[in-house]
């Protein structure tokens, strides 16, 4: 990938709320936040409200250097929030709020022209899709010259089988967790029961994936990459909740993918990444220093 091209991020930024205290979330933030501190300046193409919260987000993101020429400011929609509960294991319930600022991003053309000039990879997920207004702006994005990135990502009952499908179609690289491989395996296939490599083989065979990672928790991950396969498990001690790992092991596959790592080392330098973040209180760390062993394995991979 040339310095000239940058990877983005299209969809929510929100704020996720702990009760005592809140942190700026969602996948398209959490993603292009690592692919700044990592890689290359990534840009984002959201929306926020008019409000505090959207002010407040707005500031983050110009104090942390993440680009915000293609955030946009809704004057009556509120920010997104989503309600966080952590259970026993710190695994996170989410509880979405409706009709936000994401749900209504509008074409534009410094986004358009963005994506055509300046974009070597486009990553989006589902949860933006909810609304007829996003997901339209999305479908013109992604018919640009650009690879995708699908993170699948489902949450609460914000997805169609429609819009699973028309993500799919198109996609370079998806990334999904098991229980989504199990979902898509029944609404896709009309089948509950489920071998993953068969299901995962008749999703590349019909979506022509590049690149497909099934993330599995605990259990590791599996990654299928141009005719072969690798897996990883890690074991990952001082656990302090795991709220967008599967975020940070994105970014570096979407690294790993642009720079032709092999399949091995994606999924290893995927997981170990991801194993980092569920270290830290956040789905982001407040110290870049964090990022260093990783920048410095990147630069070697060059």
């Amino acid at each position: 990938m040339t310095k000239e091209k940058s990877i983005c991020a299209y969809g929510e930024i929100l704020l996720d709320d702990y009760g005592e205290y809140s942190t700026i979330g969602g996948a398209p933030f959490n993603f292009i936040y690592h692919i700044n501190k990592l890689y290359c300046e990534g840009h984002l193409i959201t929306r926020v409200g008019n409000d505090e919260e959207g002010k407040g987000i707005l500031k983050l993101l110009k104090r942390r250097s993440i680009p915000v020429e293609l955030v946009q400011i809704d004057n009556i929609k509120p920010t997104g929030i989503v309600k966080v509960n952590l259970n026993n294991e710190k695994v996170p319930g989410f509880e979405i709020l409706r009709d936000r600022a994401y749900d209504y991003i509008e074409y534009r053309k410094d986004a358009d022209d963005f994506i055509e000039n300046s974009t070597a990879l486009l990553y989006y997920g589902t949860l933006s899709q909810r609304s007829e207004v996003s997901r339209n702006t999305l479908n013109f994005l992604r018919s640009k010259n650009v690879k995708c990135f699908y993170d699948v990502n489902l949450r609460q009952n914000f997805y169609t089988k429609e819009i699973i499908e028309n993500s799919l179609a198109g996609a370079d690289v998806v990334k999904m967790n098991i229980d989504e491989l199990k979902l898509l395996n029944a609404l896709l296939y009309n089948s509950n029961s489920i071998n993953l490599r068969e299901t995962a083989d008749r999703l590349i065979s019909q979506y022509n994936f590049d690149i497909l990672c099934i993330t599995m928790g605990k259990d590791g991950s599996i990654i299928f990459f141009n005719g072969s396969e690798a897996t990883y498990k890690l074991e990952i001690e001082n656990v302090v909740n795991t709220v967008g790992a599967g975020d940070g092991y994105s970014a570096i596959v979407a690294i790993g993918y642009l720079n032709n790592w092999s399949t091995g080392n994606i999924i290893k330098v995927a997981n170990d990444f991801a194993g980092d973040i569920c270290t830290i209180d956040g789905a982001v760390p407040e110290d870049d220093n964090f990022y260093d062993k990783y920048t410095g394995i990147i630069q070697n991979e060059k």
